[in-house]
């Protein structure tokens, strides 16, 4: 099998971090699939194939690698049937999950439920589930924040006379935002505090952005000037 030399690289790179970034159908799976065979048939460096973690992000995917790599496991087997190493790995990776995100997260959490402080018995919340939880948590929320002079500019500033759905749509959204975060909670409190310090605002990373946003804008619109006046001194407009 030919190899380009990046993929070489990504195949062999070892002890680091390594992230493939490539179209689809360039071979990131067969990169992948190589990486992990060699990793568990290298008798150097041992690594038991039942302590590799490999997740994806489908099912489809999760069971493509695990056939991938079982059926390079086998090719090794019939050219070297008595090898001892051989058999004890493709036993171990016969036992290792590979699955998407989600399920490592939920098997992860089970088998760590008591440190978390669950109940043995948890379920995970479907879409149904997940969205009235969401609008209860928005009514007491709600419920809290009327009265509140903070809370009322913000609908006033959101809402409408009539009703406050736009707040609620506004308040879902960043419940959304936030949730996606590693630390929700410190994240938004390092922006609150960015907002309400004037000295840094100029150094926050929602102004950062902004800046770099127009300044990107105003490059875009300073050439398509600059081509218009191109068009007009050639004069070859007509009507």
């Amino acid at each position: 099998m030919e190899w380009t030399s990046e993929q070489l690289k990504a195949i062999g790179q070892t002890g680091r971090m390594t992230v493939l970034s490539a179209a689809a159908g360039s071979g990131k799976t067969r990169v992948l699939v190589e990486k992990a065979v060699r990793i568990i048939l290298d008798e150097e460096n041992r690594c038991d194939a039942d302590r590799l973690l490999i997740v994806t992000f489908s099912n489809a995917s999760a069971a493509e690698f695990k056939d991938r790599i079982t059926k390079r496991l086998n090719e090794r087997m019939r050219r070297d049937p008595s090898n001892p190493y051989l058999r004890s790995q493709k036993m171990k990776f016969s036992r290792r999950d590979v699955s998407t995100i989600h399920a490592f997260c939920i098997k992860l959490v089970r088998e760590n439920f008591r440190s978390l402080d669950l109940t043995v018995d948890f379920t995970i919340a479907d879409e149904v589930m997940a969205d009235s939880l969401h609008e209860k948590a928005i009514d007491e929320a709600m419920m809290r924040g009327y009265g509140k002079k903070d809370f009322n500019d913000l609908v006033s500033f959101y809402g409408r006379s009539s009703d406050d759905s736009a707040v609620r749509t506004f308040l879902r959204s960043m419940d959304t935002y936030f949730s996606a975060l590693p630390d929700p909670r410190g994240r938004l409190l390092g922006m609150l505090d960015d907002y309400g310090n004037s000295s840094g605002a100029t150094s926050s990373e929602a102004y950062l952005w902004m800046e770099k946003h127009v300044e990107k804008k105003t490059r875009y619109m300073e050439r398509l000037v600059g081509r218009m006046e191109e068009i007009y001194s050639l004069g070859t407009f007509t009507g």
